[in-house]
């Protein structure tokens, strides 16, 4: 995953379902497996223990 990735990041996930929805998802993906990083859930962001934001629920890209 791009989270240990630093070449990589991940900024904007364009997807309308509720954010609690998503990070369960984002912790118990089906293929990957389970996260091993930490994140919060924080308004409509996933912020995780390294400082990285990723922010959902935007209906297009024109509203981030």
């Amino acid at each position: 995953m791009t989270l240990d990735n630093s070449a990589l990041d991940v900024a904007v996930v364009n997807d309308l379902a509720d954010i609690d929805t998503l990070a369960h998802l984002f912790k118990y993906d089906s293929i990957h497996g389970r996260l091993k990083e930490s994140f919060k859930v924080e308004g409509n962001k996933i912020v995780f223990e390294n400082g990285k934001v990723i922010l959902f629920g935007y209906a297009t890209f024109l509203a981030v």
